[in-house]
């Protein structure tokens, strides 16, 4: 049997991967993202700097990273198994910044099915700095202040619009790092594979 039959075209398209991986891991992001919003809305102000927006933010970071990996995983399947670092970090690259739109477009849609959320979880976030007690009152003022700036026109499309520009490069080099991880764990070396088949 000819050995290159069983071997998938070399430069597949990339696209369906980036997609699923974005699909999956961009709805991770959202539902981490929205229970540790609720989680910070329905807690007593503690004055800490560790809230569980900040926690959550965290946790939403570190799932968001495999978005990267998992496209590289599918597209060795699905596509071409032989992928070189830089193939794999650009597939990386395009799932995290399609992960940022999709989570973006479900945070937008979740205002509408529940209007006061961001006016809630702004509240909850003011007034825990307010609980802050070893820090000047113009201080607090600086960071309430912050606050109210980065919820502005939250819940307008054109709000939604200027909070992906900050997801964009995070999520990206996260995943263009996983993409180029995958590559490693789940490509195949083309020169040895030609070398077991002679």
């Amino acid at each position: 049997m000819n050995s290159e039959n069983l071997q998938p075209e070399p430069g597949g398209n990339y696209w369906s991967s980036v997609g699923i991986a974005a699909v999956i891991f961009g709805f991770a992001v959202f539902v981490i993202s929205l229970i540790s919003g609720y989680m910070q809305i329905n807690s007593e102000p503690t004055g800490s700097f560790i809230t569980g927006a900040m926690f959550g933010y965290l946790i939403t970071c570190l799932v968001g990273a495999f978005a990267g990996m998992l496209a590289v995983w599918h597209y060795t399947r699905e596509q071409e198994p032989f992928l070189k670092l830089g193939r794999g970090a650009l597939i990386g690259l395009l799932a995290g910044g399609v992960l940022v739109v999709i989570s973006g477009i479900l945070n937008y849609i979740w205002r509408f099915i529940d209007p006061s959320y961001t006016d809630r979880i702004m509240q909850a976030m003011i007034d825990n700095v307010d609980a802050m007690q070893n820090i000047p009152d113009d201080v607090k003022q600086q960071q309430i202040d912050a606050i109210a700036q980065q919820f502005q026109n939250a819940d307008s499309f054109t709000g939604t619009l200027k909070q992906m520009p900050y997801g964009l490069p995070l999520y990206g080099i996260l995943n263009l790092l996983t993409g180029m991880i995958g590559v490693k764990l789940f490509g195949r070396d083309e020169a040895e594979d030609q070398s077991a088949v002679v």
